[in-house]
């Protein structure tokens, strides 16, 4: 439970916060505004979670790149290859995923076992979708 003292000292679980550690804000439930905020849970404290649910560019990029791993890891099961294996990965993608796998490429290697990610020119043995429906295709072989 928190409250805010004739002084405008908030108070939170017994403990005095100072300026920079909270934001008060009364939003209202239903108010249909386009807030990027999104309440999620009531504590038993009295208290409420908020997270803020809007997306810049790179958490963009990070979600599309997380859904190219799982095209890839999807493409080595399909070519029955074990979890242990390094691969070679081509991905065949649109730019604007490419450019993400690009920035990320660390990540996909070392989530992937891959020594090698480059892109593909046509169409792969295994095809899925990343962010919202974009088609992508991965072929991988054994390094």
């Amino acid at each position: 439970m928190w409250t805010v003292s004739d002084a405008g000292v908030v108070r939170c679980g017994g403990i005095d916060l100072v300026d920079g550690e909270f934001t008060l804000e009364l939003v209202a439930a239903g108010g249909g505004g386009a807030s990027p905020y999104e309440a999620i849970g009531i504590l038993p404290s009295g208290g409420f979670v908020v997270l803020d649910t809007e997306l810049d560019d790179d958490l963009v990029a990070e979600g599309l790149v997380r859904d190219v791993v799982r095209v890839v890891q999807q493409a080595r099961r399909d070519a029955a290859l074990d979890v242990s294996d390094r691969i070679v990965v081509r991905i065949t993608a649109p730019d604007a995923v490419w450019a993400a796998v690009e920035d990320r490429r660390s990540y996909v290697e070392r989530e992937t076992l891959a020594v090698e990610v480059g892109r593909g020119t046509e169409a792969g043995d295994t095809s899925g979708t990343v962010g919202d429906g974009v088609a992508v295709s991965v072929s991988v072989s054994r390094a």
